[in-house]
């Protein structure tokens, strides 16, 4: 309880501090920042955190039980979570735009009132960078917990101040420049150094095979990355209209999701196999 009470204040720290850093870039930051951050949390907690729960049980039960199991459910945990967050992140990237308004601005559709236009625009630029950190978080959030279940948690809490501090400075660098996209650009590279470190450190620690976790992080991204094209080219087909943001948000997800599934499928990824055979 008391390193996670730690890691909670610590978090309502930078909140304080985000919040500071926003009141002064421009009126309506504070609310895009938050639209923002509801599809970023959303997706972590669907595609990241839920799983990283579950496997977090079975994990610490083989810890004792069955400790030679161990290496390998936490590759699984890895791929599976790197299978959902990659695609995750880039239709947030790409269907940003389109998801933002469509949520948040749906009364201009059937009416010439909406939300306001600043708002809507800072919301798209906040979210952009964000969905580059779906994917490193996400494995953050499993490998963060080997640590607590190998009871590293000086190493853990370190880490966290580290984190926070790091997403602190960068807060404050990066808004003078770039606005509230620099907010969402810190948090994405935090993310990004604090995976490289967690992910050399845990599989040392576990004897992970890291070149094969490396091999399917690239077909996956391979996969992402072909998906990403072909929904780029259904979406610039959309023409516009007053309902084109809905169509491109739902064009843009079904396309994404069947093309990616099927080059995970012709890649031979074992996910996406189990996930057939779940559903057969």
């Amino acid at each position: 309880m008391i390193p996670f009470a730690f890691s909670s204040s610590g978090r309502q720290i930078l909140n304080v501090v985000t919040n500071n850093i926003l009141t002064q870039i421009s009126v309506g930051s504070v609310t895009a920042f938050f639209n923002a951050d509801l599809f970023f949390s959303l997706a972590l907690g669907l595609f990241a955190i839920s799983p990283a729960l579950a496997y977090y049980s079975r994990l610490s039960d083989e810890a004792i039980h069955a400790p030679e199991n161990f290496a390998k459910t936490l590759s699984t945990a890895l791929y599976f979570i790197a299978f959902l967050t990659l695609p995750a992140g880039l239709m947030l990237w790409l269907l940003g735009d389109a998801a933002t308004l469509t949520v948040f601005n749906w009364m201009s559709f059937f009416s010439e009132r909406g939300a306001d236009p600043e708002v809507m625009r800072l919301s798209q630029l906040a979210l952009a960078p964000l969905a580059f950190a779906v994917f490193p978080l996400g494995l953050n959030h499993m490998l963060t917990r080997v640590l607590y279940i190998r009871r590293q948690v000086k190493l853990a809490s370190i880490l966290t101040i580290i984190v926070l501090t790091s997403q602190a400075i960068l807060y404050y660098l990066l808004a003078k420049r770039m606005g509230i996209a620099g907010l969402s650009l810190a948090t994405a590279l935090v993310a990004w150094g604090q995976w490289l470190f967690l992910m050399l450190k845990i599989a040392q620690q576990e004897a992970l095979d890291l070149r094969a976790l490396s091999r399917r992080f690239v077909m996956l991204a391979l996969a992402g990355l072909l998906s990403s094209a072909l929904t780029y080219g259904a979406l610039y087909l959309v023409p516009d209209s007053r309902f084109a943001e809905i169509i491109r948000l739902l064009l843009g997800a079904l396309v994404f999701a069947l093309s990616y599934g099927l080059i995970c499928w012709r890649l031979k990824i074992p996910e996406m196999k189990a996930l057939l055979k779940f559903f057969s």
